[in-house]
């Protein structure tokens, strides 16, 4: 039996597991109106990912967030009343919160010698 084979095929194997364990996906819903997407955002910015037309209305939804990235993500929302934090999201966690809202935005917070900000979302109507 030719071990070289063998071995390279099992290393192989555990790659592809490996791999696959770590591609964590964020699918959609039945009731998904935005999303899911996949975003970077600079350090000390922010990036609009939901906005509802006309601006006159209220949308209520859930956004679910799951920070792949090292740096603190706020979620943000702005409503009839003004602008709102929804949350903020550490470095490889997952929260979802729900509002009435007319956009949503996602900031990275600005810290010295920090990197971009990752992360995957997805805004769901709330029913």
């Amino acid at each position: 039996m030719d071990y070289t084979n063998f071995t390279r095929s099992i290393v192989l194997l555990f790659l592809v597991f490996i791999v696959s364990a770590c591609s964590v996906k964020l699918g959609i819903s039945g009731s998904t109106i935005a999303g899911p997407g996949t975003t970077s955002i600079s350090a000390g910015t922010s990036k609009q990912i939901f906005k509802l037309y006309p601006e006159s209305k209220l949308a209520n939804v859930c956004i679910t967030l799951l920070n792949t990235g090292n740096q603190f993500i706020g979620v943000e929302s702005v409503g009839l009343i003004g602008t709102n934090q929804l949350m903020t999201v550490p470095p490889g966690g997952t929260v979802t919160g729900c509002s009435s809202v007319q956009s949503i935005s996602l900031r990275c917070q600005k810290i010295s010698n920090a990197s971009d900000c990752t992360g995957k979302w997805r805004v769901d109507k709330l029913q």
